[in-house]
C-alpha cells in the first residue's frame, strides 16, 4: 500500500538537510566552541579597520608631507604604516590559526561521533554496503565540513565584512 511504501522509503542526506536535521547536528559542535569563533571575528574585524586606516595614511602622507612640504611628518606616517601592517599580520595569523584549529577539533569529534554510529551498525549493513566505500565517504565528508567552518568559512565572512567596510567608507 501507499502509506507503507512511503514508511519504507529512506530519507535522503540531502532531505535531511533541507529539513533542518543535519544542520541541527552541525549547530551542536559549533556551539561548543562559540567563545573561539566570537574571538577569530574580533581579531578579523580589527585586521578589517586597520586595514581601513592605511589609505588614510597614505592620503595625508600625499596632502600634508608632500603636497604640503611637511617632511617632517613622513617618517611618523610610514611607521604608521609598517605598524598596522605588522599588526595586521598578527592580527590574520590569530584568525586564521582560530579558525583552522577549530574546524580541526570539530571534524575530529565529528569522526569519533561517525566511528561510535558506525559501531553500532548491524552486520547486515556491511553485508549490504561496501565498507571502503563507507570509509571514504565518511573522510570526504567530515573534510569538507572542517574546510567549510575553517579557512572557507573565514574567508567568505571577512570578504563580506570587508566590502561592507569599504562601502561604508566610500559614501
Amino acid at each position: 500500500s501507499a502509506p507503507m511504501a512511503r514508511k519504507l522509503k529512506k530519507e535522503s542526506p540531502g532531505e535531511a538537510i533541507l529539513k533542518g536535521e543535519g544542520m541541527k547536528k552541525l549547530r551542536t559542535y559549533l556551539m561548543r566552541y562559540w567563545y573561539l569563533y566570537l574571538f577569530g571575528m574580533i581579531c578579523m574585524i580589527a585586521a578589517i579597520v586597520l586595514d581601513m586606516i592605511t589609505p588614510q595614511i597614505t592620503r595625508c602622507i600625499i596632502d600634508e608631507a608632500m603636497v604640503g612640504g611637511q617632511m617632517q611628518l613622513l617618517m611618523k606616517f610610514l611607521m604608521g604604516v609598517l605598524g598596522i601592517g605588522l599588526a595586521r599580520a598578527v592580527l590574520q595569523y590569530v584568525k586564521e590559526f582560530t579558525w583552522d584549529s577549530v574546524g580541526v577539533k570539530i571534524g575530529n569529534e565529528m569522526r569519533i561521533d561517525l566511528f561510535r554510529h558506525i559501531q553500532t551498525l548491524s552486520m547486515n549493513f556491511f553485508d549490504r554496503h561496501n565498507t571502503g566505500e563507507l570509509m571514504t565517504r565518511v573522510k570526504d565528508d567530515v573534510d569538507k565540513v572542517w574546510v567549510v567552518l575553517g579557512f572557507v568559512g573565514s574567508l567568505a565572512i571577512e570578504a563580506l565584512i570587508h566590502t561592507v567596510f569599504v562601502l561604508t567608507c566610500m559614501y
